[in-house]
């Protein structure tokens, strides 16, 4: 009795573990997790299926917080397990399992030549297992396919579109394939087919309407690929469109305590400021930071970025002096060279020789950062012309007594 106890315990604990995974509480997940494998180890071995499984839930969690080092370690420990306790070392789904998820781990690392490593691997072994028509090798072809094209190798197009056929075969048109198609827009975007990359994302926003419902989070990915589409091509009002789109969802569906919600109204608030809707995008960017500073209290850079954009928002529409108290107040920031050259440009007209103060303060800060041969080539430059230099550098080397002009500048002007 006692020992069916303990077993009922470990049921109990195992599905809260994956419920709280489900609903994304980490740290509730772990508690209950810890207790399974605990169970495990006392009761049926390190060498066990059962520990094997949970390992692997381990590194599942490890991925999801971004530590994929860790995840990596726990996965290699799993492939051991498992190959320990196969019946057959080439024909083990499991085992298979174990590459694929190494792969992953390399791949969200952005150290694609190593997940290819490993996807080669898994593929071979799932073509084995499973044949080209099965689910698992689908996941694979396209997973190999996107390290590819991250690779910059010229074979990821036909490993999606391997995929996506087989898909289609084995699921119909309505197949979900949300890592395919947006990828292989891009392939088309990059060819300059702009059209069939087009296609390829309003196929996918289908899809994933038809599969999870026009306000789910997945329609409101597929939204932002397009947006982010439109806006890279240039037709801003259509990115505008799916900016809006995706907005209403993740308000609806996440609510506005959740990091996408906060990260789609500042992606409003940009497209708004390329349209020169200074006012919209000022108020999509005061909820930004309002969120932002409400829920992600610690995010400081975040919030500094978003104080920026309003910021410049404030600067085209002439308001300088709003717009120069939000770029002092990022100062402690990055950006420093141009954030002291756009408080330069605030004090043009009242105050020209301390505007001409921030600018050779912008200047120096850009000339730490390159060389004297690149500055040219640096924006700061565009903002003062000789001419506006001669007008004000006899009223700013008198206030600050400095005798002569820095040599580094006066070959930047050709003075």
């Amino acid at each position: 009795n006692k020992r069916l106890s303990k077993y009922i315990k470990w049921e109990i604990n195992s599905t809260l573990a994956y419920y709280f995974k489900n609903i994304s509480n980490f740290s509730k997940t772990m508690i209950y997790h810890r207790k399974v494998m605990k169970y495990e180890l006392e009761e049926i071995g390190k060498t066990s299926a059962e520990f094997a499984e949970s390992i692997n839930f381990s590194g599942s969690i490890e991925i999801i917080l971004g530590r994929y080092k860790e995840a990596r370690k726990l996965f290699h420990k799993e492939l051991k397990t498992r190959q320990l306790i196969t019946r057959d070392l080439n024909f083990d789904v499991f085992i298979t399992r174990c590459y694929h998820s190494i792969a992953v781990t390399f791949h969200y690392e952005g150290n694609y030549r190593k997940a290819i490593k490993y996807y080669e691997i898994a593929l071979e072994r799932r073509l084995n297992e499973g044949g080209r028509y099965c689910e698992a090798t689908i996941g694979t072809l396209a997973n190999l396919g996107i390290s590819f094209y991250e690779a910059g190798i010229s074979l990821a197009e036909m490993y999606l579109e391997d995929a996506l056929r087989i898909g289609k075969l084995l699921k119909g048109d309505y197949t979900d394939s949300s890592t395919i198609l947006p990828y292989l827009s891009r392939i088309k975007l990059d060819k300059g087919e702009v059209d069939a990359a087009e296609k390829f994302l309003k196929i996918n926003l289908e899809n994933r309407e038809f599969i999870f419902g026009k306000d789910s989070r997945e329609a409101a990915f597929s939204h932002a690929d397009l947006m982010n589409f439109y806006n890279e091509t240039g037709f801003l009002k259509k990115a505008l469109e799916h900016a809006q789109e995706q907005n209403k969802i993740l308000v609806r569906v996440l609510s506005n305590n959740h990091e996408y919600t906060i990260s789609s109204y500042e992606e409003l608030g940009s497209i708004y400021y390329h349209l020169e809707m200074y006012n919209n995008a000022i108020d999509s960017f005061r909820i930004a930071l309002f969120l932002n500073k409400k829920y992600f209290k610690k995010n400081l850079k975040s919030q500094q970025e978003v104080k920026y954009n309003i910021g410049l928002c404030y600067f085209n529409l002439g308001d300088y002096d709003k717009a120069r108290l939000l770029f002092m107040n990022c100062l402690r920031f990055e950006r420093i060279g141009l954030l002291l050259n756009l408080i330069g440009l605030t004090l043009t007209q009242i105050k020209p020789a301390l505007s001409f103060k921030y600018h050779l303060m912008a200047l120096e800060e850009y000339k730490c950062e390159m060389s004297v041969d690149h500055l040219k080539e640096i924006e700061i430059l565009n903002s003062i012309d000789n001419n506006s230099f001669r007008q004000v550098k006899d009223i700013y080397f008198s206030e600050l007594k400095i005798k002569r002009i820095p040599n580094w500048l006066k070959k930047a002007y050709d003075l």
